[in-house]
């Protein structure tokens, strides 16, 4: 079920394809080692963010960078501008991961999230 999750939420919530950037949110997670796995079969460059204690296991499952969950990890992901965000944690909070997305770009939440309004409409966001 949980590869059968992370399938839908990248490819029909999401439209990940070859030379694009997916942010997976929760990497070390059920659901997240599969979407690390599966995005990078469909020729994705893939951010994995989980806590800095599975740093190791992320990077294993092919993740092409890392982000901790910490602030310096959630500022160096900032930086990228990716296409896709795959979000496996939910709750508040993920104002980041719209912020991490460039306009335009596609959130595929598979839990409930807090994501601010306001910044899904400044980066015409589909969400």
């Amino acid at each position: 079920m949980s590869a059968f999750t992370a399938w839908h939420a990248l490819f029909e919530q999401a439209s990940v394809g070859p030379g694009q950037t997916v942010l997976v949110n929760g990497t070390s997670g059920g659901v997240g080692h599969f979407a690390v796995q599966l995005a990078k079969q469909a020729g994705a460059r893939v951010i994995g963010a989980a806590s800095s204690a599975s740093e190791a296991f992320v990077r294993e499952l092919g993740a092409d960078e890392y982000a901790a969950y910490d602030r310096e990890g959630q500022a160096a992901a900032l930086e990228k501008a990716v296409d896709v965000v795959l979000d496996t944690v939910g709750g508040n909070g993920g104002g980041w991961l719209l912020e991490a997305l460039k306009p335009e770009g596609e959130l595929a939440p598979v839990a409930w999230g807090g994501y601010p309004e306001e910044i899904a409409v400044r980066k015409k966001l589909n969400i």
